[in-house]
């Protein structure tokens, strides 16, 4: 075969019924059977004889042909026609027409060949059989006219007659078979197409070939992304928690990056806490924020949007029952340590400590028996003990441990914390059964964004910013987990559960916060 880029040019033949052919006076008329033989008709092109000769009659116009043509012809016999469409494929377009033009030539003088040695065969055999005949008549004729004169039996001259007219007929019969034969047209048919001079090579255009591979890889680019959107899981936006029934969405957090730490979103911790008290009073609220994924931190969103609602007023106590991983609150007594003691739910307010402007209880000392003392009931009384005073925000597990099943039991509202870098559909659902069977009311969800770089600060007119100067404002710089100037040092263990001062002081702290 021919390499691209390549010329092909095309002769068509009208061919004739011939005699000696598959294309006959003899094939049937029905159109199956005419297309079985033009089929076959074209087929004759392939063989030696046609291209051999069509070889030698390009060389005798001057044109080299190379020996195997086969691989580059092409015949076809088009639907409802007497034609055969003969194509020859060259890299040269000279070759190609001269190729295409030889092969209908030459395969016009071999159906010509054929038909003309079939009709000289059939002339050879009607002269033997009227020698033949003619001798076989002559015989009974002679005998016939003897057995008259001789005036033989009847029988015998009447056997006779009968010979002299069989002969007879025979030889009439035959004669006209010759003379059919002799008449018989040899024509093979005509060439009425020649093979042109092809203009532009065969193919596509590369640059067309190009673009269509283009197209085609951003088709499959595009079927890849509605897959993956189809299949994909991911909680993204506002419409993903909505379709999986996460709704209402409360609020957005982003979380800005910087190269050492994450910076709060101080103003979406505001707007959070502005949809959250518009939507219903929260005073006496105990609001829980679990996480989904397992794992989600929910202790920072808790604390900055405890934050939110100090900036706004309304007093508050975070209870912690979860801890981050580069803190170490088990020297601090809290929650964990009243419920082991089985003291009183108002013996809480010792352990409170000033964070800011709202208070907040830690998970205590005894932190490795959180599963276990989480259970107790006392849990409830302190929850509720603590929402006489302040709304009450829990930084909670989520609800596939048991802790954060109790807590929502005691809750008086649970809040999803949805963490859009790692949870899914199949995260969420779970996470709304377990409310659904514990009867819980759901506040609503909370998107944590992905981290992301923060947008560089508008310079004021004519100011400038130094190199690692933060340009933030004070609320929205991050906000170091430690006691607030001026507010009393955490308490030990043995000081708090035995020493009821600490009791007086937190209480008059939360009043004085309130006012």
């Amino acid at each position: 075969m021919i390499t691209k880029p390549a010329y092909s040019s095309t002769s068509i033949v009208f061919l004739q019924p011939l005699a000696g052919n598959p294309y006959s006076p003899t094939t049937p008329p029905s159109r199956t059977e005419q297309l079985a033989a033009l089929t076959t008709e074209a087929g004759l092109v392939y063989t030696d004889a046609v291209v051999g000769a069509a070889v030698k009659l390009a060389t005798q116009k001057g044109v080299t042909l190379p020996g195997d043509m086969r691989g580059d012809i092409f015949t076809e016999v088009p639907s409802n026609s007497q034609v055969v469409q003969i194509t020859y494929t060259q890299a040269n377009p000279q070759l190609a027409q001269a190729g295409a033009q030889a092969l209908a030539e030459s395969y016009l003088n071999y159906r010509k060949e054929r038909a003309s040695r079939v009709v000289t065969a059939e002339t050879e055999l009607r002269n033997q059989q009227l020698a033949s005949i003619t001798t076989l008549l002559n015989t009974a004729s002679t005998q016939l006219d003897a057995a008259r004169r001789n005036n033989s039996v009847q029988a015998q001259i009447l056997d006779l007659e009968q010979q002299v007219t069989l002969y007879a007929n025979q030889l009439a019969q035959v004669r006209l078979l010759q003379t059919s034969a002799d008449a018989t047209s040899i024509i093979p048919g005509d060439i009425i197409s020649p093979a042109v001079l092809p203009a532009s090579p065969n193919g596509i255009n590369p640059a067309l070939i190009a673009v269509g591979v283009v197209l085609l890889f951003a088709l499959f680019a595009l079927m890849a992304l509605l897959a993956r959107e189809h299949f994909d899981q991911s909680i993204r936006d506002e419409d993903d928690i909505t379709a999986a029934g996460g709704g209402p969405l409360r609020g957005t957090i982003r979380r800005w990056k910087s190269p050492d730490q994450l910076i709060p979103d101080t103003d979406g911790y505001r707007r959070l806490q502005l949809v959250l008290q518009s939507s219903q009073p929260l005073e006496n609220h105990v609001l829980l924020l679990t996480g989904v994924p397992h794992g989600t931190d929910t202790l920072q969103v808790s604390r900055e949007l405890a934050t939110a609602f100090d900036d706004a007023g309304t007093p508050v106590v975070l209870v912690q029952t979860t801890k981050t991983a580069h803190e170490d609150s088990s020297l601090v007594v809290g929650l964990t340590d009243l419920l082991a003691t089985g003291r009183t739910p108002s013996d809480v307010w010792p352990l409170l400590q000033p964070q800011g402007k709202h208070m907040v209880l830690e998970l205590g000392t005894l932190a490795d028996r959180w599963d276990e003392l989480s259970l107790r009931p006392t849990l409830g009384e302190i929850l509720n003990e603590l929402r006489t005073d302040a709304v009450v925000l829990v930084a909670g597990p989520s609800l596939d441990t048991a802790a954060g099943v109790a807590l929502a039991n005691h809750a008086t509202e649970v809040m999803l914390v949805i963490d859009t870098h790692q949870a899914t559909v199949a995260a969420l659902a779970p996470a709304l059964e377990v409310m659904r069977q514990i009867h819980s009311e759901f506040a609503g969800s909370v998107l944590l964004g992905r981290a992301e770089r923060r947008p560089a600060p508008r310079r004021a007119a004519g100011g400038s910013t130094s190199p690692g100067q933060d340009t933030r404002p004070t609320d929205e710089r991050p906000r170091q987990d430690q006691d607030a100037p001026g507010s009393s040092p955490r308490p030990s263990t043995a000081s708090t559960l035995s020493d009821p001062t600490p009791l007086q002081s937190n209480r008059a702290f939360s009043h004085q916060t309130r006012s």
